[in-house]
């Protein structure tokens, strides 16, 4: 994520003239992320592609790695063959996997996309936030689904 985000700013993304931008756009979307305040409201309204304000995601996460737990603890056939190809230990691998992409993968990812989404918006004052969504949206992943997929639900 972070490696589009930076590809999407393109060479002259990073260099001083564009240090103000950076900082006023990367404090806004991270303080929406954050905060899950109206600006991250109004980008889900405007169709952002933006997973952290989920919890179902987290459910869906915790549900699973508490049955790889319970399977660890069995000694499940399933759970210890994927704990071996992870090359975790039992013990570790709730720790391991839980903490770090719980806490910081959705998180980072929504903070980069707004930021990316809210500097396009200062560089073209004249484009709308779902636009500009749409826009950094080709190059940063959006992690969507499509609902249809050679016209087959």
């Amino acid at each position: 994520m972070a490696a589009s985000w930076a590809f999407e700013k393109g060479v002259t993304g990073f260099l001083p003239h564009n240090w103000g931008v950076l900082w006023r756009t990367s404090n806004r979307a991270t303080k929406a992320v954050l905060g899950q305040n109206q600006d991250l409201l109004d980008a889900l309204d405007a169709g952002g592609a933006l997973q952290s304000h989920r919890d179902a995601v987290k459910e869906i996460g915790d549900l699973f790695l508490h049955q790889v737990a319970e399977g660890l603890e069995k000694k499940e056939p399933w759970a210890v063959k994927l704990a071996e190809a992870l090359g975790i230990e039992h013990g570790n691998l709730l720790n391991l996997i839980h903490e770090p992409s719980s806490k910081i993968a959705w998180t980072s990812s929504d903070i980069m996309m707004l930021q990316a989404a809210y500097e396009y918006q200062a560089k073209h004052p004249d484009v709308e936030l779902k636009d500009a969504l749409k826009e950094v949206g080709r190059i940063i992943p959006e992690y969507r689904v499509p609902t249809r997929i050679f016209d087959s639900t």
